[in-house]
């Protein structure tokens, strides 16, 4: 797996210590960010792969900020964190803004690693799904210039047993 970026959005400094000391390995790169607004800055500047966030934030709430990704950056997968878990709230931050995993504070550090390992392999096979997606367009396109220069030559003729007839 090739190095991915995490954004880790929260407006406590030891929360985003924390985070980065935990999630830090030879696989990540960790970026942090003290707001959602400092966040969305971030992203302008930085290809991030993941964002965590905080749910209960001083001035952007992480399900604003994390509804704003989805809009604007919508291949970046998201986790939301939050001290003050309610349903209305997990359910908003998975309908409206598509969040992959929601979890309550305090949560288990080994559980945040086990599910960023697990979102980043998911990234990894989407880009690879749509490299080949990408590569398979590019065949249609050969193959449609064939049958425009040769007609019927892409279409394939078989017997009864199934057997490719050669006309």
């Amino acid at each position: 797996m090739s190095k991915y970026a995490i954004l880790v959005v929260d407006d406590e400094e030891d929360i985003l210590e924390l985070m980065t000391s935990a999630l830090m390995n030879k696989d990540h790169t960790i970026l942090t960010a003290k707001s959602g607004e400092e966040a969305l800055e971030t992203l302008k500047t930085h290809e991030v792969n993941l964002v965590i966030s905080d749910q209960q934030m001083s001035s952007m709430d992480g399900l604003s900020l994390l509804k704003k990704i989805k809009l604007e950056y919508p291949d970046i997968i998201t986790i939301m964190l939050t001290g003050y878990a309610k349903v209305d709230t997990a359910m908003d931050a998975i309908n409206e803004a598509g969040v992959y995993k929601f979890f309550a504070k305090p949560c288990s550090m080994e559980n945040l690693q086990a599910v960023v390992k697990r979102a980043l392999e998911l990234k990894h096979l989407i880009v690879d799904r749509d490299i080949l997606f990408e590569k398979i367009k590019g065949k249609e396109a050969v193959y449609k210039e064939f049958e425009r220069k040769y007609p019927g030559i892409t279409h394939v003729k078989r017997d009864s047993e199934g057997h490719v007839l050669l006309c």
